[in-house]
């Protein structure tokens, strides 16, 4: 498993089956879900189901979201890459003291 973003990697789509009566999410969501808990920092959640993460490796923001949401279902996870101008107004960086990552 790749343990950090790559330079050229700007999405990455978790995808999942259902098996045996079990949905089984594919390498991608698990790859998600290793970053989010081991490389990348997390910097704001907002209540759209959407997470705000920081790469201090790179200085990237990163969002993680669930594209497949629906009322009864929330569906595998997918982490984009997204601006810092975005990552600050759609969370509210400036307001939030103490929680924006240090800038390399």
């Amino acid at each position: 498993m790749e343990n950090k973003l790559k330079e050229d990697e700007v999405i990455l789509k978790g995808s999942s089956t259902f098996k045996n009566g079990k949905f089984v999410s594919d390498p991608i969501v698990k790859r998600i879900e290793y970053l989010v808990s081991n490389v990348l920092k997390k910097v704001a959640t907002s209540p759209e189901w959407t997470t705000l993460y920081y790469d201090e490796s790179d200085g990237r923001y990163w969002e993680k979201f669930y594209p497949e949401y629906n009322w009864r279902n929330v569906g595998p996870p997918s982490l984009k890459n997204i601006s810092e101008e975005d990552a600050k107004r759609k969370y509210n960086l400036e307001e939030k003291k103490g929680v924006r990552p240090r800038y390399s």
